[in-house]
């Protein structure tokens, strides 16, 4: 019988733990419906050794005497250690699992439900938090009506200080004559069409001007405009007037110089082919040689001050044309330095960039080998696979194979009524 109930426990005990439930039931059909009509305790823990827990107790013998007698002694210690070996590691809770203590520790607790017991405590929390919500929004509504009542009273005061101070000012204002009189026989107040008949003609004698006045300054400032046209014509006339005359001065001019050196050429031609005659026109020759070396002198001032003048020129001309070429030159040498600056720049770029996907790729190519070495390390098995053989109690924290075993020292001892451990 003792073999047969512990083995409907075990049985119960992982049916339990495929719903997720810690709560095990080991007692008799006859105290389980005993203990159906008993109200709710709190569950109360019972005292367990090290010693019992490794060696529990049987359960308490019924009266069936022929069901106990019937089952074998020789089954228990074989169940026992079954128990002991087997009890967290036939199954898999998904990080729920219960070592060999925490399981008898469940087997021997008792379930109590407080669940009415939490309801009423939450009513009665929910009451008096209702209680104290009246209580605060009561003062709250009082002192607001305290200070409309302040409010109300103190305005009660400034209209009673503003009455008083109206009617004072109002005693202290009064003339002895009346500001105001009636004129009993003051014609009556003409019509007011007649009045919006007078502004109505005022309106348009200033609309009337205005358009005049408009107009008059158009007329003045198209004669104005007229006026400047002809003045702009007649001194463009004036000045091809004086640039024709100018002209024909010069050509004039040029004319009397051509005239001077044709005459010059034909008196010295007859002079050559008649040399005996010049003793007889001495004086005349001697005139006419000053007069000739005279405008001789005059007409190569003439050409020299042309001839400098175009020199001058054609020198300007030149220095332009080498500043332009200058300019131009340092031009295309700034241009030709910011072309190697900008090639450098691009191709500095370019090298950094290629360098930086070279550490790139190398990193990578680190982090794939570490991997592979890992995963080489690792000989294939994946985290579930190796954390199977690190499974912890879901309530004490140890391993699923602890059977009670102590983390203190075996050379220390307790001493009792003080908080210290030698």
């Amino acid at each position: 019988m003792v073999d047969m109930k512990s083995e409907k426990s075990e049985v119960m005990f992982r049916n339990s733990e495929a719903t997720q439930s810690v709560v095990v039931s080991t007692e008799v059909p006859q105290q389980r419906e005993s203990k159906t009509h008993q109200t709710l305790q709190p569950a109360k823990m019972k005292a367990v050794s090290l010693s019992e827990e490794l060696n529990p107790k049987p359960p308490m013998e019924t009266t069936d005497k022929t069901t106990s007698s019937a089952s074998p002694p020789e089954v228990r210690p074989n169940l026992e250690q079954s128990c002991l070996n087997n009890s967290c590691s036939g199954h898999s809770r998904a990080g729920q699992e219960l070592c060999y203590l925490c399981m008898q520790r469940a087997k021997r607790n008792v379930p109590v439900y407080l669940r009415e017991q939490q309801v009423a405590e939450e009513k009665a929390q929910e009451k008096l938090l209702l209680f104290k919500e009246q209580q605060r929004d009561k003062q709250y509504m009082e002192e607001e009506q305290a200070k409309l009542n302040e409010q109300r009273g103190h305005a009660k005061l400034v209209a009673t200080f503003n009455l008083q101070m109206s009617e004072k000012r109002e005693k202290t204002s009064c003339t002895r004559y009346p500001t105001s009189f009636i004129f009993p026989a003051r014609p009556l107040t003409p019509a007011r069409r007649i009045q919006q008949h007078h502004y109505m003609n005022d309106l348009q004698n200033q609309i009337e001007r205005r358009r005049q006045q408009e107009a008059q300054d158009q007329q003045n400032r198209l004669l104005t405009e007229r006026l400047d046209q002809i003045q702009l014509v007649q001194e463009i006339a004036l000045q091809k007037a004086q640039q024709l005359q100018q002209k024909s001065e010069r050509t004039k001019h040029y004319k009397r110089a051509l005239d001077t050196q044709v005459g010059d050429k034909k008196h010295a031609d007859p002079q050559e082919d008649q040399p005996d005659n010049s003793g007889l026109n001495h004086h005349e020759t001697a005139e006419s040689n000053a007069d000739s070396r005279q405008r001789a002198q005059k007409i190569f001032e003439v050409n020299f001050s042309a001839v400098t003048q175009r020199k001058k020129e054609e020198l300007h001309t030149r220095q332009t044309q080498l500043e332009k070429e200058r300019e131009m030159l340092k031009h295309n040498k700034m241009e030709l330095i910011l072309d190697h600056i900008n090639q450098f720049e691009k191709k500095r770029n370019v090298i950094k960039s290629l360098e930086n996907e070279w550490s790139r790729s190398a990193r990578l190519k680190q982090q794939r080998e570490d991997e592979e070495r890992r995963f080489l390390r690792s000989a294939g098995q994946l985290m579930v696979d190796k954390l199977t053989q690190y499974r912890r109690c879901a309530q004490c924290k140890r391993r699923t194979t602890n059977c009670g075993e102590s983390n203190i020292w075996k050379d220390s001892h307790y001493l009792s009524g003080s908080q210290h451990m030698i």
